[in-house]
């Protein structure tokens, strides 16, 4: 690299465990601790292992952290790979962190009965703890390997009429600052933005983000976050 200042944003791998870090520089040379690029607002981002990245080729193309480079905020990515199933100990666990606003796009992993079990107490309990946070769901992306297996088509449709029905069943209650983003375009329909006909690839993530991205500006805008 040519000499002089640099500014460098670093991602830490997503599925491997990291025991120890270093970055080897010139003597002379120093690395100093620079001003925080996502200062607007901090956004908790719950989810499955799509949410946490699978199977972006690097880190920082996972679509929260892509959120972060294009909306300067910073996204929690809180992305469990497998287990994003709204357990009532894991929802306590974030209604207690400080944040501005909770995108909760978590219908993935846990089935039908599991989505009608805990949607409500998920969305009351982060609204009891934070009564002017928006609250932004996100629908689970359409499998495209069910596209071959008839029982994960018809479990997925199932997923995604159970947890629109929540979501009205939530605003008819009069929870305030409800939203639902739509997933049915997520990754588009020519069959080539996921590794497995489920997790996301970089054009998939791509896709996600010209999605997920103008509805969360939107929503944002409107709440006078941005």
């Amino acid at each position: 690299m040519d000499k002089g200042e640099k500014e460098c944003l670093l991602y830490l791998p997503l599925y491997d465990k990291v025991k120890n870090l270093s970055v080897g520089i010139d003597s002379g040379c120093h690395i100093i601790a620079g001003d925080n690029p996502f200062a607007k607002k901090k956004i908790v981002l719950y989810g499955s292992s799509i949410t946490q990245g699978a199977s972006a080729s690097r880190p920082g193309m996972a679509y929260p952290a892509r959120l972060s480079r294009d909306m300067g905020i910073h996204f929690i990515n809180l992305g469990l790979s497998g287990n994003g199933k709204m357990e009532k100990e894991v929802v306590d666990m974030l209604a207690t962190i400080n944040a501005d606003a909770f995108v909760l796009d978590c219908f993935a992993n846990p089935n039908p009965v599991e989505i009608t079990q805990r949607t409500a107490y998920m969305v009351r309990r982060i609204r009891a703890a934070h009564p002017d946070a928006p609250i932004i769901l996100i629908e689970t992306v359409f499998r495209e390997s069910g596209n071959f297996d008839s029982v994960i088509n018809q479990v997925v449709r199932l997923k995604m009429r159970t947890y629109n029905t929540e979501y009205r069943k939530l605003v008819n209650e009069g929870i305030k600052k409800l939203y639902l983003i739509r997933g049915n375009d997520l990754l588009g329909s020519d069959h080539e933005a996921t590794t497995d006909g489920v997790h996301p690839n970089d054009l998939g993530f791509d896709r996600m983000l010209q999605v997920i991205k103008p509805e969360m500006v939107r929503i944002l805008r409107q709440e006078g976050y941005l």
